[in-house]
């Protein structure tokens, strides 16, 4: 399954206002999140039911720099390898505390699910706290804001400047 949908790009909003406060409430025309996903069904004597989650997920956002708070081009890529457990098992002794579970001789991250529906939210939004850098700078040389005045380095000088240490 491949999803480029509404609430992806709602899940990408939500992350990078969470992550980098703010409060837009659109990307960038170039900004995307792309999540392709592989569901298998599973049953062993230990774990019952499970659902298996193999996939990728990409993007391409502009987060503010630390810096100087330009928009900084970020992409992200990244395998997706997780186990559903239903939620009658959550409280089983073993999966207390646990974050990663061997499915098949694989380790996966371990998400639980509740009835009959999916929602692949945590589990994107998990991922993507990972990988996506909290400290973003648009350019290496970036000199930030003045201090002082708070005008961009990158754009023109100041009288401040010299008095930084």
């Amino acid at each position: 399954m491949t999803h480029s949908a509404p609430w992806i790009t709602s899940l990408l909003i939500d992350l990078t206002n969470s992550i980098f406060g703010g409060a837009d409430e659109q990307l960038a025309e170039e900004d995307s999140l792309h999540v392709e996903l592989t569901l298998s069904r599973g049953h062993s004597p230990k774990w019952q039911e499970y659902i298996t989650v193999d996939g990728q997920i990409k993007g391409r956002f502009h987060p503010p720099c630390i810096r100087c708070l330009e928009r900084s081009r970020t992409e992200i890529s990244s395998p997706i390898s997780a186990c559903l457990l239903s939620d009658d098992q959550q409280q089983q002794a073993e999966l207390q505390d646990i974050t990663d579970i061997i499915i098949n001789n694989r380790e996966r991250e371990l998400f639980f699910y509740s009835g009959r529906q999916v929602d692949f939210t945590p589990l994107l939004w998990e991922l993507l706290m990972m990988v996506i850098d909290p400290n973003p700078i648009h350019h290496p040389d970036c000199q930030g804001l003045c201090p002082t005045c708070g005008l961009n380095l990158n754009m023109s000088s100041c009288s401040h400047k010299k008095t930084l240490a």
